[in-house]
């Protein structure tokens, strides 16, 4: 697949799309929506720690299904989880967690490399690109 945002691409983030954060606070103050399957939104990458525009793939309650001791597979694409949410959860995804890809899908760095993303490591929906 590839990309649908190119580097050059402008976007517009609705960052109260889902709730409100603080500048300064790492986690929603107050949430009145939750991010639905396949919303482009952007994102805190928990490894780089920089801003990524990523898709929702799976969302909380979603079935998958254990392949190794800490790999699921859901939509028949593997992700690499951490083995302390997989001992607490009964094979759904847990409460506030997503699973993110990117759009091109061979290079990008996403869910696939860094397992479940907390709600708020979301900061926003992408609404309009150009």
């Amino acid at each position: 697949m590839s990309p649908t945002i190119f580097e050059k691409n402008w976007i517009v983030n609705h960052k109260f799309a889902y709730g409100i954060r603080l500048k300064n606070r790492q986690k929603y103050l107050l949430l009145w929506k939750k991010p639905k399957k396949n919303e482009m939104v952007l994102i805190t990458d928990p490894i780089t720690n920089k801003i990524a525009i990523k898709k929702i793939f799976a969302i909380p309650g979603e079935k998958f299904k254990q392949i190794e001791k800490n790999k699921i597979c859901i939509h028949d694409l593997n992700f690499k989880i951490d083995e302390n949410i997989l001992k607490k959860n009964t094979k759904k995804i847990p409460k506030d967690h997503y699973l993110v890809i990117g759009e091109n899908k061979q290079i990008s760095l996403d869910s696939r490399d860094y397992g479940f993303i907390k709600i708020d490591n979301i900061l926003g929906k992408i609404i309009y690109y150009f």
